[in-house]
């Protein structure tokens, strides 16, 4: 089962950043844009590569933020455009991060510290969080009303994916991978209410909880 400690422990050892070429720019711009706080790591080897851990302060709660996020995805009609444009900038400003180094640059993990949500984003396959962070915030949108139980109950942490295992659910991370899809984003995530309650798994197909432990796997 998910430790209380597990924001408390020191996660693996971080690389170097200092050769990764417009990271302090990258930064500077997301904060500007998103008006929040951004603190970049990396799992990645020196001057061969770079995996990005981003943790983000947001100075909003859950529903304020994605509420901001809905209002900017629909024109001045009401009506819902394209979902790229919730993270537009976001995929713009990497994607000048990626052109100014000459290695591969991808995102490990995203953690967003809301003001009273917890929000853990896990890479399943190489560049799975450049790609399906959009459609993961219009799922965290769409399927609110159910992972919140009609906005009565808001998650402590919210571990996005977990996957199904002969005896419980395992939140896997970025160095964990083995043939994963997109599809799997979007299949089971980890709820986890006030520590003294348990951990629960939100099913999207379902829109149902499932009571069950869930694993953490580190590196």
């Amino acid at each position: 089962m998910l430790s209380e400690d597990f924001f408390n422990n020191p996660k693996t050892e971080y690389k170097s950043i200092e050769h990764i070429k417009g990271l302090d720019t990258f930064k500077r711009q997301l904060e500007k844009y998103f008006f929040s706080d951004f603190n970049i790591h990396n799992y990645g080897t020196p001057h061969s590569a770079a995996k990005l851990v981003i943790e983000i302060e947001c100075n909003f709660s859950l529903s304020e933020a994605l509420h901001h996020l809905m209002l900017r995805n629909r024109n001045s009609e009401g009506t819902a455009i394209n979902s790229k444009e919730i993270t537009f900038y976001f995929s713009w400003v990497l994607k000048k991060l990626k052109q100014a180094n000459n290695f591969p640059i991808d995102i490990s993990e995203i953690t967003v510290f809301f003001e009273d949500t917890t929000l853990l984003i896990s890479k399943i396959y190489d560049q799975s969080i450049p790609e399906q962070l959009d459609e993961i915030f219009n799922k965290l949108i769409e399927h609110s009303t159910y992972y919140t139980n009609g906005g009565t109950v808001v998650p402590f942490e919210i571990f996005i994916p977990v996957f199904e295992d002969k005896t419980a659910f395992e939140y896997i991370s970025s160095e964990k991978i083995s043939s994963k899809t997109s599809k799997d984003y979007y299949k089971y995530w980890g709820i986890y209410g006030e520590r003294s309650e348990e951990c629960v798994v939100y099913n999207l197909e379902t829109k149902s909880i499932i009571i069950g432990d869930i694993n953490v796997l580190t590196p």
